[in-house]
């Protein structure tokens, strides 16, 4: 057999199915990343306590109110590392503060 050849015998194409949980599988590792790295942070220690599919849903739906102003810089840094990776943006401040409040009301609760 000729591995080199690229018939389509040889290859599978993935379904949309895979393709997106796949994705979203990439997704929650890199929440996941995330939740480890900011639990160091004591406004954020018990964060290993919520799932990581929680937390990205959070991220893909920050609550609609303004936020108060939570996040330290560097705290700032890694919500922006995190969205840049899950999403390729940057987002306003305010974005990472309205989902990390929903984060810290969650773990006080």
């Amino acid at each position: 057999m000729d591995y080199d050849s690229d018939s389509s015998d040889t290859y599978a194409d993935y379904t949309d199915e895979i393709i997106k949980e796949l994705k979203e599988d990439s997704m929650l590792r890199s929440v996941y990343l995330f939740k480890e790295y900011i639990s160091h942070e004591p406004e954020f220690s018990s964060i290993n306590n919520i799932s990581s599919y929680e937390i990205l849903n959070m991220f893909l739906n920050p609550k609609k109110t303004k936020a108060r102003n939570l996040l330290s810089k560097q705290q700032i840094h890694m919500f922006q590392d995190l969205t840049n990776s899950l999403f390729n943006e940057i987002y306003p401040d305010e974005y990472y503060n309205k989902v990390a409040e929903q984060i810290t009301s969650r773990v006080c609760v």
